[in-house]
């Protein structure tokens, strides 16, 4: 339970900035971290809203993911593998990170490099990489600098090209998981919850102050943003390399949880972070029923009971009630 402490003013501004300058892939909370956590926990669910709509750009208060029916599949195999994926979730409260290769947009997390540089950004590339992976300075790296400059220059598309090779393998690398903040989205009902015959489920953000600090909005533009791989990452280039989209994908509005180079593993949660499943308009009654295991599965665990919802179609209009 929450604690009823009313947090002290030095601790309360310390939860209006947390995690404004945390490092993006701090996973696991440090000891400050969890006293800044609590502190947060103890405040009323309309002062944490508050706190959310402060922040640039406002944190939403919940947030959700569609998912196919294990049970719309019909090989065997296929149907357990979407369980156990399913249930990482809704009974282990596990979150995997993906690549963004395993995503549907071949654009995604796939900026245009620039490829003509210069031989002073190329001289201030080199000399980046030898003052950060061999720990050079003075004459030692002025010497190394110059040596590998003339090496480079003979075949500079070469050495471009190569850079920006490590840059995709990096992104490659970093995990994600992506949300919306529309559960109501006739167009996500079927792509990615098999055409209504999925669920969504419902995530509270306000339960998780410290995966906010990882969460960020992805936006939408024509233009493709081109990055010059010469010169040192900005935190502008995380933007422009994880968070932009072309304009047709404007209507997920969706949110990532991103963390450094870890695509493949899990990030943990807390128990009340999961609120409730929506079962789709068209889900079968197996369907239904799997959902209705799963939560005597988390009575067992003594976990929180899910919200059941079931969204319906409108009669009135084109639009999904939940």
């Amino acid at each position: 339970m929450p604690s009823t402490i009313k947090p002290s003013q030095e601790l309360l501004q310390e939860i209006q900035t947390y995690g404004l300058t945390t490092p993006r892939d701090a996973l696991i909370p440090t000891k400050r971290d969890a006293e800044i956590i609590d502190g947060f926990n103890a405040l009323s669910r309309e002062n944490k809203e508050k706190l959310f709509q402060s922040r640039t750009p406002p944190i939403p208060t919940y947030i959700y993911k569609y998912f196919p029916s294990p049970l719309c599949f019909k090989d065997n195999t296929e149907i357990l593998k979407r369980k156990e994926w399913l249930e990482k979730i809704l009974i282990n409260h596990e979150l995997y990170l993906s690549s963004h290769t395993q995503f549907n947009d071949p654009f995604d997390v796939f900026p245009s490099y620039k490829t003509d540089a210069t031989g002073k950004e190329i001289h201030s590339s080199i000399t980046g990489s030898f003052q950060r992976l061999q720990n050079l300075r003075g004459n030692k790296l002025k010497a190394a600098v110059n040596k590998r400059l003339k090496e480079v220059l003979v075949n500079r598309e070469q050495f471009i090209s190569e850079t920006i090779i490590s840059l995709r393998k990096t992104m490659e690398k970093m995990g994600i998981f992506c949300f919306t903040t529309n559960a109501e989205n006739i167009l996500m009902w079927s792509h990615y919850a098999f055409n209504h015959q999925g669920i969504c489920v419902e995530f509270d953000l306000t339960e998780e102050l410290h995966l906010s600090n990882l969460l960020f909005k992805v936006e939408y533009s024509n233009s493709r943003p081109q990055i010059n791989p010469m010169i040192k990452v900005q935190s502008n280039d995380f933007d422009l390399n994880l968070l932009q989209k072309a304009e047709s994908w404007r209507y997920e509005d969706e949110w990532r949880l991103i963390t450094g180079r870890q695509c493949g593993l899990s990030v943990p949660f807390g128990d009340n972070f999961l609120k409730s499943v929506i079962i789709g308009a068209k889900a079968s009654e197996e369907t239904r029923n799997y959902i209705l295991e799963i939560n005597k599965k988390r009575m067992e665990k003594r976990l929180p009971q899910l919200k059941i919802k079931q969204a319906q179609l409108c009669p009135t209009e084109y639009r999904i009630i939940t």
